[in-house]
Parts: C-alpha cells; sequence; structure tokens
C-alpha cells in the first residue's frame, strides 16, 4: 500500500498586513518542499530543442532512453511516477502541474543543445541508419554497409520520440531473410513496378529525403488498400494504417510531423495548394501554425517524409508533384484471398520479409559509393539510390533506370490528360515540325499558329491560353510533361522574345 505524505497545507490569505506576515511559515514550508521536488524532478531529465524551436526531454528508463515534447502529457506521468517510486506518495495534480509548468519556464529561458528527434529512422554519425522496431524489448536496429544488429546505445544515442499510434517493426534478428515472399502479398503488376517498389521501400528507410511519392492507383477489386497497408508494416507501422487526406495544409503538415511514413486512402481530388504542400512534404519544407491558446505566437514544423496515396483516379497531375512521383497501377485481382488467410500468410513471413529487406538495404549503402552513372531526373537522390538497389539485388544492368524512365514518361504524357494546349501542340509538332527541324515564332505568332490547328472546342475550353504571356507562362510549367511526350520548347528573351518548338526522338505520330 501507497504511503500518503502529509503535504504543506494551502497558505490562506488571512487579511494580515503584508508587514505583519510577508510571507509565513506554512508558506516557507511549501515553497521549500516544492523547490525539493523540482531538484529531484529535474535531474533526471535532458533538455534539447530541435531546429523548429520544440523543447523535448529525454529520460533514461531502465536502459531505454526516453524522448517527448515538454507539453506532452507524458512529463506529467513520469513527474508522478518518479516521485511515488522515490517517495512513496500520490502527487496532487496541481502539484504536479506546478512542476511540470517550472521545468517549461526554466526551459524557455535556458540556451539548451539543439538535437534533433527522430521518427522510426536516424542517421549516425557514421553515414549508418538507425531502425527504432518500438518492440517491447525497445529494440533499435544498427544498418550499415557490414550488416545490420541490435544497437548499443553507450556507442551513440539517437533520439527517438514515439508518439500515439505507433506500433512495432518485426525483429529481424536471426531470422532467415527472404524478400522473395513479399511477392505473394502484393499486386504490383509489372516487374518494372516490382523493381520501383523494393526501391522505395528501401529509400523510405532512410531518416532523410527528399523523398518520392508513391501513387497507387486502381479500380475496386485491385486491393490498393491492403497494399499500402502492407508497406506501412514494413516501413513504419501504426495502429491507424491509413487516413483521409487532411483538407488544410496545417493539419497536413501536423500529421507528418508525428510519424515518419504518411499513407492516405481512397484520395479522389487534389487542390493546386495541397499538390504543392505534398511537394513541400516530399522533398522538405515547412508550415507556420498559430502555438494553441496563444494568438501572438506561431509553431513553425519542418518536414521531410516518405508518403503514399492510393485511390481510383489519377490525381497527381500538377508537374512538380508528378515529378516526385512513382505510379503504380494495380491489375483486378482474381484469385482472391480471405482478410484472415492473408493477414495470417504475411504474419508468418513478416520477420523473412524484413530480414531480407534488412540485408538488401546493407547491401544497398555498399553500394551507394559506387554508383556514378546517375540517370537524368529530378529526383537524383532516389535514382542514385535505384542503381545501388538494382546492384544489391543483382537485377539487370539498367533495369532501374529503364523502370523509373518509363514510370515517369507513363506520369507526365497521363498529367497531360485532355489538355487542350496540349493537344494542339502534339497536332503542330506533328504536322509542321521535322526532327531535325527547329520551329520558332514569337508568342504571339504561336499561339495564332495553334488556334490554327485546334478544334474550336479546345479553343473555347476554359484552359486554352487567352494571350501570348499566358502561353509563355503554360509551357514553361509543362516543361517536364511535354518533354515525357517528345515535345521541348525553348525560350530567348533577349532581344525579340521567341519560343522554339523541336521535336524530340521519343516523339509519337
Amino acid at each position: 500500500m501507497i504511503k500518503q505524505e502529509k503535504l504543506p497545507e494551502q497558505v490562506v490569505d488571512d487579511g494580515d498586513d503584508e508587514a505583519h506576515n510577508p510571507l509565513s511559515e506554512k508558506a516557507k514550508d511549501k515553497e521549500k518542499f516544492f523547490q525539493k521536488m523540482f531538484a529531484f524532478i529535474r535531474s533526471p531529465f535532458m533538455l534539447s530543442r530541435n531546429k523548429s524551436g520544440t523543447i523535448h526531454a529525454t529520460i533514461l528508463t531502465g536502459d531505454v532512453l526516453e524522448t517527448m515534447p515538454l507539453t506532452s502529457a507524458r512529463i506529467g506521468s513520469k513527474i508522478k511516477k518518479m516521485i511515488r517510486d522515490e517517495f512513496g506518495f500520490r502527487a496532487p495534480k496541481q502539484m504536479v502541474a506546478e512542476l511540470v509548468e517550472e521545468l517549461q519556464d526554466q526551459a524557455d529561458d535556458a540556451p539548451l543543445e539543439v538535437h534533433e528527434v527522430h521518427h522510426r529512422v536516424a542517421l549516425g554519425t557514421k553515414g549508418q541508419i538507425f531502425v527504432d522496431l518500438h518492440d517491447e524489448g525497445n529494440v533499435v536496429l544498427e544498418v550499415d554497409k557490414h550488416g545490420y544488429r541490435r544497437h548499443d546505445f553507450a556507442a551513440e544515442a539517437p533520439l527517438f520520440i514515439r508518439t500515439a499510434g505507433m506500433t512495432a517493426l518485426p525483429d529481424p534478428v536471426g531470422a532467415v531473410g527472404n524478400l522473395e515472399l513479399l511477392r505473394s502479398f502484393l499486386n504490383y503488376g509489372t516487374e518494372g513496378n516490382w523493381i520501383l517498389l523494393i526501391a522505395f521501400i528501401l529509400y523510405s528507410l532512410r531518416p532523410h529525403g527528399p523523398f518520392v511519392i508513391l501513387v497507387v492507383l486502381g479500380t475496386a477489386g485491385s486491393s490498393k488498400s491492403t497494399f499500402s497497408r502492407i508497406l506501412r508494416l514494413l516501413i513504419d507501422p501504426s495502429s491507424v494504417p491509413t487516413q483521409a487526406l487532411p483538407k488544410a495544409i496545417s493539419d497536413l503538415m501536423i500529421t507528418a510531423s508525428n510519424s515518419h511514413l504518411l499513407v492516405f486512402d481512397n484520395v479522389r481530388t487534389l487542390s493546386v495548394e495541397l499538390s504543392d504542400a505534398l511537394c513541400q512534404l516530399a522533398t522538405g519544407g515547412g508550415s507556420r501554425t498559430r502555438t494553441l491558446y496563444k494568438d501572438s505566437e506561431e509553431t513553425l514544423i519542418h518536414v521531410k517524409k516518405p508518403c503514399i496515396l492510393n485511390g481510383i483516379d489519377d490525381v497527381a497531375s500538377q508537374p512538380d508533384l508528378v515529378s516526385r512521383c512513382i505510379l503504380m497501377e494495380l491489375p483486378t485481382i482474381t484469385v482472391r484471398r480471405t482478410e484472415a488467410d492473408l493477414n495470417s500468410e504475411f504474419a508468418a513471413s513478416i520477420d523473412a520479409i524484413f530480414a531480407g529487406l534488412m540485408e538488401t538495404l546493407s547491401r544497398t549503402l555498399a553500394e551507394l559509393d559506387h554508383v556514378t552513372d546517375v540517370p537524368e531526373t529530378r529526383m537524383a537522390d532516389f535514382a542514385r539510390f535505384g542503381v545501388a538497389v538494382e546492384r544489391a539485388m543483382n537485377w539487370p544492368k539498367d533495369s532501374f533506370k529503364d523502370a523509373y524512365a518509363q514510370n515517369q514518361q507513363q506520369q507526365m504524357s497521363n498529367s497531360l490528360g485532355d489538355d487542350p494546349l496540349a493537344a494542339a501542340l502534339r497536332t503542330l509538332v506533328k504536322t509542321e515540325v521535322e526532327p531535325d527541324m527547329a520551329y520558332t515564332k514569337t508568342p504571339t505568332d504561336l499561339l495564332a499558329a495553334l488556334r490554327e490547328v485546334a478544334t474550336r472546342n479546345q479553343v473555347t475550353n476554359k484552359a486554352w491560353p487567352m494571350s501570348p504571356h499566358s502561353l509563355s507562362k503554360r509551357l514553361k510549367k509543362m516543361d517536364p510533361a511535354l518533354r515525357a511526350c517528345g515535345i521541348a520548347a525553348g525560350f530567348q528573351h533577349s532581344g525579340n522574345r521567341t519560343i522554339t518548338l523541336t521535336r524530340l526522338e521519343n516523339f509519337k505520330k
């Protein structure tokens, strides 16, 4: 039974003149007791700031370092347990709240060291990758080019934050790796998709981006939600495996700041603003939001996280977003398994699959420094990593490069869709531009030439450029997608402004 220690009584204002009683003995006793408690609870906590200015508290519990925001309710729970274990009494809520407030006040004024805290994965000082399994044994894996092992925190202690909903990755130590087992659980379609999928999973186990966004498309019956959940189980498991895409950018960034991998289910449409926000999320960006209960203060959020979007229709239409995506179109499943059977079979295989991923990640790190033939693409870091994965997996030479190039070209072509300007450009290049010919006109003359070959419906479409200036802006924005379709647009700004159209080798009549 826990004994209840008698606490100093509350100081009561009896109306005495301050000169007669500036600080009663009871008040002095209470203050002395509070300072004793604060000195006790303060010493185990290591306080630090991240680059966004958020203060975190780290405490050693047994052999495990626990890190949490100083504003977390877990801080109060920790303090209550520390006092109960040491002094044998239950600290009142008011006292705990005052101790937390004092801790926060001192942290606000202190010149704290800057330490980044991590969700699930962290980068070591020697280039190794730490993976927080978040299991009952609080195991952290250390992966480098020599292999993987359980990490000894005495050598280096990355700070991991464990948020609500995080669940455990499998412990691969002792398991026989077999990555090929994963094939039977994912409706990935083509071999090119399989190559890109393995590269995506391994790349998402890196602590830092820029990251690519996986867009999983399929009709009802293609198992796209199950596909997404299985990938989460291998990268960053959660009790909430998928969620709806937030409508507000601030909510998206807050969600991203509380997990490593984001998985958004049944995405139907993307506004231009959300499309831009996803670009920031993948390759690095931030958000400002009002600090809760403080109208005049802002909280800064810096994030760079991998992401999966799934849906029926291709929502990635903005060229900036498309260039950051991998498109995975799933075929309809003809032979179906019950969800119970699938879950049971996957649970029996996940240790071997994850061990295979860790082994491949280690071999990829060993190959990475030797990759020099990087495909030309916006996501050059991912492309370089993909070539290293190709070598680690002993795939045929250029298999990753070819799969990624075809995927990008398909996406860029899809992004133009029924765009009236793109359709008119194809017609103009097909009829007027020879392979070795440069077709040069002023923006005004080019717009007139496009009107000549366009249909009435195309010219009256609201997406049709209404001025030479808007034509130039549209062509610059469409450049990656046009190149994927075999059309290049060059701009001359000095002297007379001109636009030069060129037919590329990949142009299809």
